[in-house]
C-alpha cells in the first residue's frame, strides 16, 4: 500500500490525554511540518544524500590504517529477515552478534519494567565487552508469561548505557520489532541513533511480494 495523503500538520489528539493504551512512539508528536519543495529522496538526489549504513568502529580518522575500513556496509537502514540472518551468521571475530530479548514479566508494574531495562542495559554492555559488536534487540518469540518492552524505550536504555561505558562506537544496534509500523516510528528510532531497524513483515504474502520485487542491495564487509 501507500502512505495516506493528508494535511501537512498533525492534529491527532495527544496520546497523554487518551484513555486507551498507546504506543510509546505516539507520545512524540511533530509540532509543525518541516518539508522541502520539491521533496528530496535518495533516488532522485543520490549525489547529495544516501541511506547507506555502516556497522563497525570507523576508528581514528587522523590515522591512516586499513582497520578504519573494517566495516559492514548496507544500502539502507531497514533490513529484511534474510539480511538479518546473514548479519547474525557473519561469524568473524570482530562482527559477532548477540540477541537481547525485549521482555519483562507480564502484569508487572513500573518497577518490574525498570529492573528489566537495567538488566537489558547491563547485558548489552557485557556483550560488547565480550567482543559482540552486533546487538539484536528483539521482541520476537517472547518467553512464557512475559510482555515485550517498548522498542523505543529499550533501545534508548541500551544506547545510553553504551555511551556511559564508552562503548557506543564499537557496537551496531539492530531493532527487531513488530511494534514499529509507521514512518514516524522508523524516524524516531533512526533519529535517536539506533543504527538499523529490522522490518518484520507480518504476513507471508507481504514477504513473498517483497522478495519478488528484487529490492535487495549488497551486504559487504570491507
Amino acid at each position: 500500500g501507500h502512505e495516506p495523503v493528508g494535511s501537512m500538520g498533525n492534529d491527532a489528539a495527544l496520546a497523554v490525554l487518551s484513555s486507551r493504551p498507546q504506543l510509546l512512539f505516539n507520545y512524540f508528536k511533530q509540532l509543525f511540518a518541516q518539508v522541502t519543495n520539491p521533496p528530496i529522496d535518495p533516488i532522485r538526489d543520490e549525489l547529495v544524500m544516501s541511506l547507506t549504513t555502516y556497522i563497525g568502529n570507523r576508528g581514528n580518522i587522523l590515522v591512516d590504517t586499513s582497520l578504519n575500513a573494517r566495516l559492514i556496509k548496507l544500502p539502507r537502514p531497514v533490513i529484511t529477515d534474510d539480511e538479518l540472518a546473514r548479519l547474525e551468521a557473519v561469524g568473524q571475530q570482530d562482527f559477532q552478534s548477540k540477541l537481547l530479548p525485549l521482555e519483562f514479566p507480564a502484569g508487572g508494574g513500573g518497577g518490574a519494567l525498570e529492573l528489566a531495562l537495567e538488566k537489558l542495559a547491563a547485558d548489552a554492555v557485557e556483550a560488547v565487552r565480550s567482543d559482540h559488536r552486533i546487538l539484536v534487540l528483539s521482541d520476537r518469540n517472547p518467553s512464557e508469561n512475559t510482555t515485550p518492552i517498548p522498542s523505543l524505550l529499550a533501545t534508548a536504555a541500551v544506547n545510553r548505557a553504551l555511551v556511559a561505558a564508552g562503548l557506543r562506537p564499537e557496537a551496531g544496534i539492530i531493532v527487531q520489532s513488530g511494534e514499529v509500523r509507521e514512518i514516524m516510528h522508523f524516524a524516531r528510532l533512526l533519529g535517536d541513533r539506533r543504527l538499523l531497524r529490522h522490518q518484520r513483515l507480518q504476513h507471508p504474502s507481504r514477504a513473498q511480494g517483497y522478495n519478488q520485487n528484487s529490492f535487495h542491495g549488497k551486504l559487504s564487509i570491507n
